[in-house]
């Protein structure tokens, strides 16, 4: 699940504490399990949907469609407990033998539900792109009818994607058909790992026209990125013919910005004012220099204020939780130019996205976490609503309370946990079937592309 917290913290670049470990990105769900993945209708309304956990081979993951989603840890019996980031249990989950197709799930102080699994038509395929052969899948509902097709597109982590995104049955539930692929270098795709956002770009490009080849009747065909895929989803819409793009928790500004903006706010989350942030940013500024150089300049620069302001207070908390500067600081300079070229799978740092999100002719739904840490959005808003001057086609959400990959943290019967906002799932749902958004609220920010409501447009259901 990508950029939830509460799973692990999904960083927008690369090159990050978690990048610096090898991953298994091949890992898998266990073939016994797989019967277990999809959507589950429960008896009291809502909807579960069960997917992979990271890159576990035995732990799942869940969203409930009221929001609530968490680690399933597996348990020796075959059972399975909900377990937040830390490792609290807060209920209980058993699934009957996949003959039968029903869960239990269960919270602290609520009322057991009880679901059944429901069929969804599941293709899957491959495909190539730039020769590199690709595994996708296709989630339709059982019908095979519906308003559009999304292409999702996965972050920063090196997961078997296929494997792991709710999106894949949440929206299918709304009667959206969802593909999703394995990028490059996980899963069962072939190649190597990359964040090079034009070959990434070029990937989704290549599953669009395989969406094309699998629901040739479906003519409204989207992208929809979280995280580092925010970045990549309009670049797509200049490769390939698409109706709409969303972008999710990612940036108007490019890598190095992301880099900067987060150094700034640990800074001041750490009690220090705007008096220090020109200092600051002689930092980030030179570790920038060092990344769009690809690590061959700027060195000398870097070792020259990692000097002058080594003994600032404020430089401690310029800590492990903030992308590259936080490595360089901390890393010798030896080690960072011979690792750095090795671990940040060619990540675009001079990638700006506002032109291309400025010319594309896509509409776009930006989706955005008023309390963003990993990607703070206080930049990315005005550039965006300034963007929405000249492209009326352009929604703005804003989810005040929202950290990281939409997410919200609160606590019941005392164990932290986390969820999406009160109908986040539905106003996706809803503003790619008829481009229909919701009012706003204490909580929730709409800003259209131009002063007045969006028009409502129908589409027709398209079966196959």
């Amino acid at each position: 699940m990508i950029g939830c917290v509460g799973l692990k913290r999904i960083f927008l670049i690369a090159l990050t504490v978690g990048a610096l470990s090898p991953g298994a990105g091949d890992a898998r769900i266990e073939a016994d399990l797989r019967c277990r993945l999809g959507a589950y209708a429960l008896d009291d309304g809502r909807f579960l949907t069960i997917q992979g956990y990271e890159d576990s081979t035995r732990d799942l993951d869940y969203v409930l469609s009221s929001g609530e989603y968490g680690r399933l840890a597996a348990g020796p019996d075959g059972a399975y407990v909900p377990t937040n980031a830390e490792g609290k249990s807060y209920g209980s989950a058993a699934f009957a033998p996949c003959s039968d197709g029903s869960v239990s799930f269960t919270e602290f102080g609520k009322q057991a539900v009880s679901g059944r699994h429901v069929a969804l038509r599941v293709t899957d395929t491959y495909f190539n792109s730039a020769g590199t052969r690709l595994h996708g899948k296709l989630v339709l509902p059982a019908s095979g009818a519906v308003s559009a097709i999304v292409v999702w597109i996965q972050g920063s982590e090196d997961t078997a994607e296929t494997d792991g995104i709710f999106w894949q049955y949440a929206l299918p539930m709304h009667g959206i058909g969802v593909f999703v692929y394995d990028k490059r270098g996980t899963g069962l795709s072939g190649g190597e790992t990359s964040a090079d956002f034009n070959v990434r770009a070029d990937d989704t490009a290549a599953a669009v026209r395989q969406v094309h080849a699998l629901a040739p009747q479906v003519h409204r065909i989207g992208d929809f990125g979280g995280s580092q895929g925010g970045w990549i989803a309009p670049l797509a819409a200049t490769r390939a013919d698409l109706d709409f793009v969303i972008v999710g928790y990612s940036l108007a500004e490019g890598v190095t910005a992301q880099d900067r903006d987060e150094v700034e706010e640990a800074v001041r989350a750490a009690g220090f004012g705007e008096e220090v942030m020109p200092k600051v940013r002689e930092i980030t500024s030179a570790t920038a220099r060092v990344v769009k150089s690809y690590w061959k300049d700027g060195w000398d620069e870097l070792a020259a204020v990692k000097r002058k302001y080594s003994g600032e207070p404020w430089y401690k908390a310029i800590n492990g939780e903030n992308g590259y500067t936080a490595i360089l600081l901390r890393t010798p300079e030896a080690k960072a130019r011979e690792m750095g070229p090795k671990l940040d799978k060619h990540v675009s740092f001079g990638y700006d996205p506002r032109p291309v999100v400025s010319s594309i002719s896509s509409r776009q739904l930006w989706v955005l976490g008023g309390s963003d840490r990993t990607a703070p959005s206080q930049k990315t808003i005005p550039i965006i609503s300034d963007i929405q001057k000249q492209k009326p086609n352009l929604d703005l959400v804003i989810y005040r309370n929202a950290d990281h990959g939409i997410a919200e943290t609160f606590v019941s019967h005392g164990v932290e946990r986390h969820r999406f906002p009160d109908g986040y799932i539905d106003l996706i749902a809803h503003w790619i079937a008829d481009n229909r958004l919701p009012a706003g609220n204490a909580d929730l920010d709409i800003r259209h592309g131009v002063d007045i409501p969006a028009t409502t447009r129908q589409n027709a259901v398209v079966s196959p």
